[in-house]
């Protein structure tokens, strides 16, 4: 990649974070409830059975595809997205970004919703109101903060 791309390659030695620690992020990231809320609100009626398997299969899928990605990654020293420069060009690596950005903003939102959920579950139990936009709010405002 040119110097004049605005990223130069990370040498490995000034790395921030690990395997490990990469490891761990997407873990963390990958598995969540979130994920059987989502799908059954796309595919009622399914059993959990057929749900956990279709999770499995798609986490392997999925990771299989973000690794070989990740594998190039480290290779050249760059993050995901200015790799999409090298097949894509510069102004091409935008448009991946920006749906990379909406998805994640969109993943936000989902996770948003089910944590302001459950929180607002706990809260009617112990004999409060149900505000679950409330709960959306504020939610919002910690991950943001």
């Amino acid at each position: 990649m040119s110097g004049d791309s605005g990223i130069e390659p990370i040498p490995v030695d000034k790395r921030p974070i690990n395997s490990l620690d990469l490891l761990a992020i997407w873990f963390g990231a990958g598995i969540s409830i979130a994920e059987f809320w989502a799908g059954s609100l796309l595919v009622p009626g399914v059993s959990l059975l057929t749900a956990i398997l279709v999770i499995i299969l798609g986490h392997v899928i999925g990771n299989a595809l973000m690794g070989l990605v990740a594998i190039e990654g480290y290779r050249v020293g760059v993050p995901t997205m200015v790799l999409t420069r090298r097949p894509l060009g510069v102004r091409g690596s935008y448009l991946a970004s920006t749906l990379n950005y909406l998805q994640l903003i969109g993943w936000t939102a989902v996770m948003n919703i089910v944590g302001a959920r459950a929180i607002d579950t706990v809260f009617t139990i112990l004999g409060y109101p149900s505000n679950t936009k409330l709960w959306i709010v504020v939610i919002g405002l910690l991950n943001t903060a």
